[in-house]
Formats: structure tokens, sequence, C-alpha cells
């Protein structure tokens, strides 16, 4: 599957540790040229010591200098598992931050370094994930264990230590010595999710940065930070939304003839119409996406946009319905026109790139030969847009009144960011005043509606209820009794993405 552009500003990934070991490098008048060049050309202070106990002496020294470069000599020493003779030239925190953004500029003269004996030794970048309303300290310690108990349960070899210290808490995968240690640990600002590559990993990427391939570098790097974060943190916490978010960009469709849904938001007060609108809306646009017909590009205000023209017997077909039956092309037409004023609904999306989009300027239905022809004209990305989540060709009917607020409520629910979804079952169920024997209907399309999502792979086959008596239960069977008692059921999505993730196309 082809990708966006990925690089570290488009993930807000920061380059947070950067060194050099260059074997043979023993002569202190060569380390004081490549320090003399840093000082003067990029502003950076540097110091030397000899051996990883050395005390550090400053070579150059500005005081309005605000980063620094550290070079540290070593001899080769069995007995001290020292086992080259060269030095290592470190840049941590911002300087490796401001050392990484002069190599991206290409301004830093590479031949300053003798690349055929110049390693990369240690490479670290993270994300930041700010602290939002969501946060609690009792969340944070739930999600930091939790990672740490999916890398010891799935990997007996694999190392996952959690703890508290000054700064808050920390969770560490691996081994401080292994080519991939990762570290999630809370600061003021958020939560770090940071990745400490070594050799032989690092060494297998640095032929890019020393040719200046950066694009190629950062593709990489990028890949490989999901891939490693994939595997070892625990993805239905509101702490991996960040992750959860880029992983359905590369999520493959369950099936063809799919509903996509984008995120929903303050629903709840919606009225039946305008709710019907939004779902309608989300049954057209899976269609045109899966249409094959000719588009014809138009400019509008400097925008793209595109009229595609279709018969109407097409889309009543795709929504399930009969297109000998008057009545039903009739009300596909209908649904049609009330596209043009989507404006009550369009705040109703979180996704403000989708809410830009969806607008249409022309919608006709138009009478040729003896049958309609539906000519629409929208925003030409409409017809790319990656949604977030998808429904089953299931969901694209419904025959009476109950099945839609069934279906309606189901959609809001998976069109929430979190894998892990609630659905809050007294609550729903109690906005209707029926009778018993209704009451079983609607859990009885409650049940036949989920385990659709069962059968196709779009939730995991395991329910865990809260129940009114405030109890807990997991279960893999649905019942009519179980819904009965159940104020909260949590549902989790599965998301299907192409495997392994750094190996996905350029």
């Amino acid at each position: 599957m082809k990708q966006n552009k990925l690089s570290f500003e488009s993930e807000k990934l920061v380059v947070d540790y950067i060194s050099f070991n260059i074997q043979g490098l023993i002569d202190r008048k060569q380390v004081k040229r490549i320090a003399k060049y840093l000082f003067q050309i990029f502003g950076f202070n540097s110091t030397f010591a000899k051996s990883s106990t050395g005390k550090e002496e400053d070579l150059f020294f500005d005081f309005r200098n605000q980063h620094k470069v550290s070079f540290r000599y070593y001899l080769y020493a069995s007995e001290y598992t020292t086992y080259w003779s060269g030095t290592k030239v470190d840049f941590s925190g911002k300087n490796a931050t401001q050392f990484y953004s002069i190599i991206k500029q290409q301004k830093f003269d590479w031949n300053l370094f003798d690349l055929s004996s110049t390693n990369i030794g240690r490479f670290d970048y993270y994300y930041l994930r700010p602290i939002t309303d969501a946060h609690t300290d009792n969340k944070l310690k739930y999600f930091m264990r939790s990672s740490c108990d999916k890398i010891l349960n799935n990997y007996k070899r694999r190392k996952a230590t959690f703890g508290r210290e000054e700064t808050g808490y920390v969770s560490r995968i691996g081994s401080r010595t292994s080519s991939n240690y990762y570290r999630i640990y809370q600061t003021k600002q958020g939560v770090k999710f940071e990745l400490e590559l070594k050799n032989p990993i690092v060494k297998s990427f640095q032929r890019f940065l020393f040719n200046n391939q950066i694009e190629i570098f950062e593709r990489k790097l990028v890949l490989h930070f999901y891939q490693l974060s994939t595997n070892r943190i625990q993805l239905t916490s509101c702490y991996s939304d960040w992750l959860v978010s880029w992983l359905r960009q590369i999520a493959i469709k369950p099936e063809s003839n799919i509903l996509g849904i984008t995120y929903l938001e303050n629903y709840k007060s919606l009225s039946f119409a305008k709710r019907e609108l939004i779902y309608n809306l989300f049954r057209v646009l899976s269609f045109l996406q899966s249409y094959e017909g000719k588009r014809e590009p138009i400019i509008i205000n400097g925008d793209s946009y595109s009229t595609i023209s279709f018969p109407l017997g097409d889309l009543v077909n795709y929504l399930s319905m009969n297109k000998q039956n008057k009545r039903h092309t009739k009300k596909v037409s209908t649904m049609l026109k009330d596209f043009i004023s989507l404006e009550p609904i369009i705040q109703n999306f979180s996704d403000i790139h989708f809410r830009a989009l969806v607008l249409f300027p022309n919608v006709k239905v138009l009478p040729e030969g003896r049958i309609s022809i539906v000519s629409m004209t929208l925003a030409e990305q409409l017809f790319s847009y990656k949604f977030p989540s998808y429904l089953t060709s299931y969901f694209n009917q419904w025959n009476n009144k109950y099945e839609f607020h069934v279906q309606f409520e189901i959609l809001a629910i998976m069109s929430t960011s979190s894998l892990q979804k609630q659905f809050h079952v007294q609550d729903f169920l109690k906005q209707f005043n029926l009778s018993n024997k209704k009451q079983t209907e609607i859990k009885r399309i409650i049940i036949q509606s989920l385990q659709e999502l069962v059968e196709k792979r779009i939730i995991k086959s395991f329910f865990k209820a809260t129940q009114k008596d405030g109890s807990f239960t997991v279960q893999t069977n649905l019942t009519s009794r179980l819904i009965t008692k159940t104020k909260l059921l949590y549902l989790e999505e599965i998301l299907h993405y192409k495997y392994p993730i750094n190996q996905l196309e350029s």
C-alpha cells in the first residue's frame, strides 16, 4: 500500500540523541578540527574526555552559544570491554535536535568525518503525546503496566519493567544494551514514547543519512518506530490514540461493499431526520468511492471538484433497495437532494478535513429516456478520503425505525477513535417506551447487528460488560438476558493492516 510522504515533521517525531563512533580517530588535533568547525559554523561548544570515566575539559566555549557536543576518546582494552580505538561524538537532547536539523538542511559537511570508519553509535527519537482532559494517574499506570504485560505474555525472552520514579511512571521494554530499547515515561508536558536504536539496527539505516537521502532515512525510521510501537504498547488505551490514528490510515477494508464512517460527536441530541441525513451521507459516499464511472474535473473558487453522473437505479441497488419500486427510487432521489443543505449536521463531524470536504454545490436527478440520471458535483478529495472505520453492507439498509435506531447507535459507537468502544445499553433502551414484546425485538436487533460485526471480524468475539448491579463479566455469547442485565457493554474493534509495517511500499 502506497503511503503519503512520511517524515519526522509530519509524524511529530523528535530526535533526542545522536552519537557517532569514529574508529581510528585518536589524534587530538583532528578532534579539535571537527570541534572548531562545529563551534565556528554552527555555534556548538565542545568538551573532550578520555574513556567513559575521564573528566571533561572544554575544547571550545562561548557563553552565548546554546548548544554543545562532547568528544570522548577510547583505546582498545578487552578487559574493560572496549573493543575499538577511536572517538565517540555525542549530541544529546536539544543538541541532537539542533544538529539533526543542520543535517536535514544539508549544511553539515560529511567530509569532516572519515565515513569509511564512521558509524552511528546510537540514535534516539520520540513521540510526545500531550496531556489531555482524559488523563488520570490511574489510567496512565494501567496503560504502562498493561503494555509491559503485553510483552511478558507474548515474548518469553523479552524484558519489560514498570515503575515510578521522581518524574513519574516509566515503562522499559527490552534491555538497555539491545538494538531496540523502548521507553514510555511521564513528563510535565505529556507521555513520551522513545525508541533508542543501536547497532546493528541503526547501522542498517545510516547510509541514507550519510548520503543526505533524508526522505528515505526518515520514512524508514518512521515505519520502524510505528512497527515497534505497535508491538510494544497497549492499543486500547487513550494514550495510544496517536498510533491507532496512524494505523487506521493503513487499514485494509474488510470487504468490497462496505460502509465507510468517520468520527461523530454530540450526536445524542440530533433529531431523527438529522441522524438519517448523516447515515445517508455515509451510504452515498461509500457508493461514490466504489463507483467506477467517469468524472469531469471542475474548479470552483480555486478548489478541485468533480462532477459524476450515474443511473439512479445503480445507487438504489447499492442501498439494497429495488430500483423497480417507485417508492424506493423516489426516496433515494429525495435523499440526494437533501445533500444540498448539509450545514445543520456538518458540525457533528470531528474530522475538520472531512467537514471542509462535505459540500455538494450541485445535485440533480433528471429523466433520461426510461431511466433517471444523477449528476453530482463534490470535492475531488472525497473520492479518495480514507474513512477511519468501516461497517459491513448489512448496515446499508433498515426495514423499520427500530432497526434504524439500533444501527445508527452502533454506527455512532464505532465512529469513536478508540479501539475500545462503549455501548451504554440501558441509556439506549430507556428512550423507547414500548411493550415487553417490542423491547425484546430491539434486543434481538442489537444482538444480530453486533454478531454481524463479529462474523466479519470488525470487532472481537468477546464482550466485557458492566452489569446493572455493578458486577463485571466477560461473555462470548450475546443473549437477550445479558442485554437486559447490562449497563455498559465494551466492544473491541479489530484493525486490519498490512504487516510488517516497516515493509510498506515506498
